[in-house]
């Protein structure tokens, strides 16, 4: 009887392992072009990137296109998504230190996919600690980008 019970679980552990849902990079993968949106925390007004952005996404890789003026400011290196909806992007280059970093493609990403775009939103607060106004409305970095190939 113990037996047989172990074995029971024993296959229930193994169905449910292979029932899980495997992460598939390629999901991600192609050439995007779109814009790059950028929105204060507080603020209601959202900046929009003067020229288009691209990022294209191959394997683990990635490389973001940047703007003279670093809204974006582009990024290289490799990606791998943590769940069904986030993203990791970690950056290889050299940055100064004249500029916002966040506006470089690095760190993690909440993703959509939406027949052929993909939008990549990052939602951030000043200081966590340090809220200027209760209930602040955090801002965001959004990459709103059409699949091209």
């Amino acid at each position: 009887m113990r037996t047989t019970g172990l074995l029971l679980l024993f296959s229930i552990l193994l169905f449910a392992a292979s029932c899980s849902d495997k992460i598939n990079l390629s999901l991600l993968d192609g050439n995007y072009n779109g814009y790059y949106y950028y929105t204060g925390p507080g603020e209601t007004k959202t900046i929009k990137s003067q020229n288009t952005v691209t990022v294209n996404l191959s394997g683990k890789e990635y490389h973001s296109s940047g703007d003279a003026s670093r809204i974006p400011a582009g990024g290289a290196g490799e990606f791998t998504l943590v769940d069904k909806e986030e993203v990791q992007f970690n950056d290889k280059h050299i940055w100064t230190a004249d500029f916002d970093w966040n506006l470089i493609l690095n760190g993690r990403f909440i993703y959509e996919l939406k027949n052929d775009s993909l939008i990549l939103t990052r939602k951030f607060e000043i200081c966590k600690t340090c809220a200027i106004k209760p209930g602040m409305l955090p801002g965001s970095y959004q990459y709103r980008l059409k699949r091209t190939n």
